[in-house]
C-alpha cells in the first residue's frame, strides 16, 4: 500500500514540477501582455 502510494506520490511530484514549469511560462506570457494592456489603457484614457 505505501509503496503504491509513494509510486503514485513521486508522479503527481513530476506533473507538479511539470505544470509549474509551464505555469511559470503561462504567468510570464500572462503578465506580459496584461501590463502591455495596462499601459495601453493608461495611454488611451489620458
Amino acid at each position: 500500500m505505501l509503496k503504491v502510494w509513494n509510486l503514485q506520490t513521486q508522479h503527481w511530484w513530476k506533473l507538479l514540477l511539470c505544470w509549474r514549469g509551464f505555469g511559470c511560462l503561462l504567468i510570464k506570457i500572462i503578465s506580459t501582455s496584461f501590463s502591455r494592456a495596462t499601459v495601453l489603457l493608461l495611454i488611451m484614457a489620458s
